[in-house]
């Protein structure tokens, strides 16, 4: 530092909130005071109230953050249920997300990809807590930083992490019914002294769930038409285990480094109970098959990851790097009994089918990130990155007939797959004017992958180089109104469970099989968002997808089964429109409202048949955070989905609404938390195919009516800071992180 004027003495003072003052008596000979360090304050603050509640949702340039942790209903809930409940999100029948009325939706972690197929990532997410975490990022349109997969967008789920000196924990228990007991359990602890930050996570979450599927199917033959009417119903018990350990250390106030351990233990008991009334013409009596199908599946997962973060000047250019490692192995075993009575002559025939399948991957990945400031603002920012990943997939079935007769079948399929991916990115952002601010990059990534199928000896492998523009503008017309352009490309790959031919049975005449043809689907996307206030959004989008994944039924008439088989359909238009309105009637009532119109089409030409399906579809969701006398806190949110189409399914309808009440005390050290889902029984699915020769009616319903109670406690020693939450201006709550 150098004085500017002469003088004989003066104080020179620095302050900071929670460091010691600096003082030190200068005059006018000395020009440099050399680099001052601030101690930090031993007797800090213990208490803040902040006279406002962070807002459940929040909008930023480029992403929706929904914040969890102050969300009522977010307590004894999992993962995948307040994904569920994100601004353009629709969780479908089997599990899967939509975006904004779009699939292939990448689901992230603290920014790292989970690498897992659609069934064992939605058993992951409802393994855990939404306790652990901090918020979630609704990313439509991804820079090119992010890595090109996820043609329907990107989901960011970030964990909570501790910044504070000292030591804080919570303690967690809850339970509740939904036709079944639930229980949960956690306990987390976080440590930071100096240059050390760890934390321990320990979570045991026990879930059931009674599911209700009712399925119509038509056929038509030569030799005549005939339908099947089937009920199932399914027990579904999911106990996890969940931990989560991490250790960083600050080598100096510009470097440090670190390391976390993710571990994962599911258990999956299914009972399904099903019956099928099969009506042929001409026949007088029907026929009848009874299923029942007892499955268990364990799935044990391991993810490991060291980092290095470094800043590499005074100006902010920083280098990220990290190396991640993950395991999962898989073991489900099925036991499916068959009962098939003819109308005829009442003759009963059956079979049992024992499947076990073992499934096994490994994922290593290793990237590095340069950020770059530069004048005026701008900045570059640029990085590196390799994946490599190895599954083998055994199954085997053995079909025992109950005529002793018949000698036993059994099945074998093997199957291995290898992929590897490297990727290279730029990207620049800086402003072209005072009101216009642009940020364009360019993605490429080259995909080198083979599937094998060792039973048959059938190889099928693919080398292919993608680039990934992207570009974004912003221009700020005034103070309180802006407009976002946004343009990209983006693609899915298929998981290596698509590409596995083997046929998995869901009784007699109902069967999955893989598809190893499938190639990426690409999406082309361009938006444009315009934001009052930094509150208020309305945006407009159009996405063009080719060789998009969807589940299509192929029936045969004669046998009457059906193969579910995910397909390439050669495009789809996507059209979208998207409102989001924040409301705040009074200090203590605020509300968060979305609503959204869309247009999908598709077309593709499967086999011999044209596929046209489209439909307008709306979305609407309204959360309301209203803040009682005495620290209680009453949060419900209402949501409708209106009718829309995938592929050649075309599906209904369907409203329901979530509440929950909590009460805090002790500056938030304890609280308890009643919450309801489903309330009116009202989110049942409905569905039809009706396509080439394929005509089908379905109802399904998840059971996801019931009661969730929790009861939490916070302790801490050392540095706090806590927030006493009460409703405030929006503009207040957008400051608070």
């Amino acid at each position: 530092m150098e004085t500017t004027s002469e003088f004989k003495e003066a104080i020179f003072k620095v302050s900071a909130i929670g460091f010691e003052s600096y003082e030190k008596v200068v005059n006018s000979s000395q020009k440099d005071l050399g680099t001052i360090i601030l101690e930090e304050e031993i007797n800090t603050l213990n208490e803040v109230t902040v006279r406002a509640a962070r807002p459940e949702i929040t909008i930023f340039e480029d992403k929706t953050v929904v914040n969890v942790e102050s969300s009522t209903m977010a307590e004894g809930s999992n993962a995948l249920q307040v994904i569920g409940r994100s601004p353009g999100v629709f969780i479908d029948n089997d599990n899967r997300i939509q975006l904004n009325g779009k699939s292939g939706v990448l689901v992230m972690i603290d920014d790292k990809q989970t690498y897992m197929s659609p069934e064992d990532l939605a058993s992951y997410l409802t393994g855990m807590p939404a306790d652990n975490i901090k918020s979630i990022e609704v990313i439509a349109n991804p820079s090119a930083k992010y890595d090109a997969e996820g043609a329907g967008g990107v989901i960011n789920i970030r964990l909570k992490k501790n910044n504070l000196n000292g030591t804080h924990g919570s303690m967690q228990i809850g339970g509740g019914y939904n036709g079944l007991p639930n229980s949960l359990a956690n306990a987390s602890l976080n440590h930071k002294s100096g240059k050390w930050r760890s934390s321990l996570n320990l979570n045991y979450n026990n879930q059931g769930n009674l599911i209700n599927l009712q399925t119509q199917r038509n056929f038509s033959s030569p030799e005549g038409n005939s339908s099947l009417d089937q009920e199932a119903n399914t027990k579904r018990i999911q106990e996890s285990m969940f931990a989560t350990a991490s250790l960083d250390y600050d080598i100096n106030d510009k470097h440090s480094v670190g390391g976390n351990l993710q571990l994962n233990n599911l258990n999956q008991r299914d009972e399904v109970d099903a019956m099928a009334d099969i009506q042929i013409s001409g026949q007088q009596n029907n026929d009848y098959l009874k299923t029942s199908n007892e499955g268990n599946q364990v799935t044990d997962r391991v993810f490991a990851n060291i980092h290095y973060i470094g800043l590499l000047d005074t100006i902010g250019s920083k280098l990220t790097a990290d190396l991640d490692y993950s395991i999962m192995g898989a073991n489900n075993q099925n036991q499916l009994s068959n009962l098939y009575t003819t109308g005829i002559d009442g003759i009963i025939s059956s079979n049992v089918l024992d499947m076990n399948n073992d499934m096994y991957y490994s994922i290593m990945t290793t990237k590095a990130d340069l950020f770059l400031p530069l004048q005026n603002g701008s900045r570059i920012e640029t990085g590196i990155k390799g994946s490599w990943v190895k599954s083998q997939n055994d199954l085997t079935i053995d079909r025992t007939f109950g005529d002793e007769n018949i000698e036993p079948i059994t099945y074998l399929n093997n199957f291995r797959y290898d992929e590897n991916v490297w990727a290279a990115y730029v990207n620049y952002g800086g402003s072209l004017s005072k009101k216009v601010n642009l940020q364009a990059g360019l993605r490429a990534e080259h995909t080198s992958l083979t599937g094998r199928q060792l039973v048959t000896g059938e190889v099928n492998s693919s080398k292919y180089l993608d680039w990934f523009p992207s570009v974004f503008i912003g221009q700020k017309v005034n103070d309180n109104y802006q407009i976002n352009y946004n343009i990209n490309r983006r693609l899915t790959r298929p998981n290596y469970r698509f590409l596995n031919p083997a046929v998995f049975y869901l009784d007699d005449l109902t069967q999955e099989q893989g598809n190893p043809n499938l190639t990426p689907m690409y999406a082309h996307t361009a938006e444009v968002t315009q934001v009052w206030q930094n509150a208020y959004q309305f945006t407009l989008g159009y996405t063009y997808t080719t060789d998009i994944f969807q589940v299509i039924a192929l029936q045969d008439d004669a046998t009457r089964v059906t193969t579910l088989q995910i397909k390439n359909l050669d495009n789809m238009h996507n059209f979208s429109a998207r409102l989001m309105v924040p409301v705040e009637i009074t200090p203590w009532w605020s509300t968060n409202n979305m609503f959204q119109a869309y247009y999908n089409a598709f077309n593709s030409q499967i086999g011999d048949d044209l596929l046209e399906n489209s439909a307008f579809s709306v979305m609407a969701r309204t959360q309301h955070n209203i803040t009682l006398p005495g620290n209680f806190k009453l949060e419900f949110m209402g949501m409708y989905v209106g009718p829309q189409v995938q592929g050649a399914f075309r599906f209904g309808g369907f409203a329901y609404m979530d509440a929950g009440i909590s009460k805090s005390w002790k500056n938030d050290k304890f609280n308890l938390a009643l919450t309801g889902r489903d309330l009116f029984r009202s989110q049942k699915l409905r569905g039809e195919m009706q396509f080439a020769n394929v005509d089908t009616r379905f109802s399904q319903y998840f059971g996801q009516q019931g009661v969730n109670f929790t009861f939490r406690y916070r302790f801490s020693k050392g540095q706090t800071f806590s927030v006493s939450q009460r409703s405030g201006s929006i503009e207040e709550r957008s400051r608070l992180d």
